[in-house]
């Protein structure tokens, strides 16, 4: 079986670079992803980078997550995400189920010494939890 992506495209400006793209062929059968569209866009006058996702399942979920990796210990509050470095990531889910989209952060411990040489001897995982069938994910990373 073959993961892909499909329906690629991508634009590049003096302003704004964009690549989009339906990742639901990334994922097995199983998965029952229908559809699960991306778009990422870099903002070169804000600056910041934007990531949308647009996601529709075969029946509802609350297994359905985003990850996000850092080697610097965020800080949240509510839908705000702050590492140390001044870094803010702002997440704006909805979501078609009763349920909210949840946040976690858990430290994962490297015992890998090739990742430890790079990151060094943890990183934090980020766990956007989205509940339901459909629904749409806006993450911010800007400067604070």
């Amino acid at each position: 079986m073959l993961f892909r992506s499909t329906d690629v495209s991508a634009s590049l400006s003096a302003d704004a670079a964009e690549l989009a793209l339906d990742v639901a062929a990334a994922y097995p059968a199983a998965a029952g992803v229908r559809s699960w569209r991306r778009t990422l866009r870099l903002d070169r006058g804000a600056p910041l980078i934007a990531i949308r996702d647009r996601w529709e399942l075969s029946e509802a979920s609350e297994r359905t997550v985003c990850y996000l990796i850092t080697p610097e210990e965020p800080t949240l509050d509510g839908a705000m995400i702050t590492l140390p470095s001044g870094l803010v990531i702002d997440v704006d889910a909805a979501l078609d189920g009763p349920g909210a989209a949840r946040v976690g952060v858990e430290r994962r411990d490297l015992d890998d010494p090739g990742l430890r040489a790079i990151w060094g001897e943890h990183l934090y995982r980020i766990t956007l939890t989205l509940p339901g069938q459909r629904g749409s994910l806006r993450t911010v990373v800007r400067r604070q």
